[in-house]
């Protein structure tokens, strides 16, 4: 629990104004029609002041290079007249099946005839996220299906919001946007994220002269991104991605794709394997795997270890779900992504490019992008 909680724009208290000048009640609604409807303000409790804003950091950083086709873009931080942080996040449309790839999971969806095309079109972005974020040194930790949120956007959508001027090409740009309805899935919430780049010195820690409130604050951030264990459940292979920054071999995203591996299996059985510690999961699991847990199951279990021993299960669940293909090609990287040593996975890169069916898959166009430059003031992000 990140002690977070989240409310729409129209029930937060009045809010400084992010700049040193204020923009008058017209010019704000004609800059940001609607607000409430893009964006999210998450308030931040008191004592987790000092994570937020590395969480911030982090996100902003993530959110450079276009990577918001990948991450839910964190648009801006603001304190209001009592001194609270909020944190303001771009909305994520929602569809009848959910938000988050638990709902997603949990209702079916990837065992709906016809949706192979959107599970596989998930993956593809899902790795390409996870490329992206290694490649900004960032180790995301918490990786689990509440923490990827699908945005849907319905058949249609593009005409409904054009414009009635708009000119013979764009009409036929948005009939043919509009033979499909889009599912895309973005990596979110890095409130226990760790920037290990340039050696570790993005590491939080304390400082030598530091005051005693702020020397507190930074062992805690110091803890945190050393110590603090993810949450349940706490599997071997999942508990110590610290290791990835303390042992040398390891590359940055050997212990995400772990858990990215585990959430493709329950993408495919339709089994929110990262809550099996919940008794109906638990007994669904059992169910679907053919399996019976151990007492000591949360530490001891390992998908990777029964997927060996049913491959049958797991492959006709793979070409069900993802295409008899692509489900084939995605199962087999799975097994490495699952495997024991840390050493020994593949890194997003090779498992995106060291086959030539899911290469074919790999253009993601720029469209919706939220483009963040480094550096800037709070605000200045641009919608593309």
């Amino acid at each position: 629990d990140s002690g977070r909680s989240e409310t729409s724009l129209d029930k937060v208290p009045k809010i400084k104004p992010p700049t040193t000048v204020a923009p008058s009640p017209a010019k704000e609604s004609t800059l940001f029609p609607n607000l409430s409807a893009q964006v999210v303000l998450k308030k931040i409790k008191p004592t987790q002041k000092d994570s937020a804003e590395n969480e911030y950091r982090i996100a902003r950083k993530l959110a450079t290079g276009g990577g918001s086709r990948f991450c839910v873009a964190y648009m801006d931080r603001i304190e209001d007249a009592n001194g609270d942080l909020w944190l303001a996040l771009r909305r994520v449309r929602s569809s009848v099946y959910g938000i988050s790839l638990t709902e997603y999971i949990r209702s079916g969806f990837f065992q709906e005839a016809n949706n192979s095309s959107h599970a596989s079109g998930m993956v593809i972005r899902m790795m390409r996220g996870l490329e992206h974020v290694a490649e900004k040194g960032v180790i995301m930790r918490d990786v689990k299906p509440d923490n990827v949120l699908v945005e849907h956007t319905p058949r249609g959508l593009a005409s409904q919001s054009g414009d009635s001027t708009a000119s013979p090409k764009r009409e036929a740009e948005q009939e043919e946007e509009e033979e499909e309805e889009e599912f895309v899935a973005r990596w979110s919430d890095f409130g226990l994220a760790v920037d290990v780049s340039s050696g570790g010195e993005m590491l939080r820690r304390p400082q030598i002269g530091a005051e005693h409130c702020q020397l507190v604050d930074q062992l805690v951030g110091w803890w945190y991104d050393t110590q603090k264990q993810v949450p349940k459940p706490k599997w071997i292979n999942r508990t110590p991605p610290e290791r990835s920054y303390q042992v040398s071999g390891v590359h940055v995203a050997a212990f995400d794709i772990y858990m990215t591996g585990v959430m493709f299996c329950s993408m495919a059985f339709g089994v929110d394997f990262a809550h099996v510690f919940k008794p109906p999961i638990r007994e669904l699991t059992e169910e679907k795997l053919g399996i019976k847990f151990k007492k000591d199951y949360l530490t001891t279990f390992e998908l990777g270890d029964v997927l060996g021993r049913r491959q049958a299960k797991f492959e006709y669940a793979f070409k069900e779900t993802f295409g008899q293909v692509f489900g084939k090609h995605l199962l087999d990287w799975v097994k490495l992504m699952l495997v024991a040593e840390p050493s020994e996975r593949p890194n997003p890169h090779e498992v995106l490019h060291g086959n030539e069916h899911l290469k074919g898959l790999l253009h993601i166009p720029k469209k919706d992008t939220i483009e963040i430059v480094p550096d800037q003031n709070p605000g200045q992000c641009v919608l593309v």
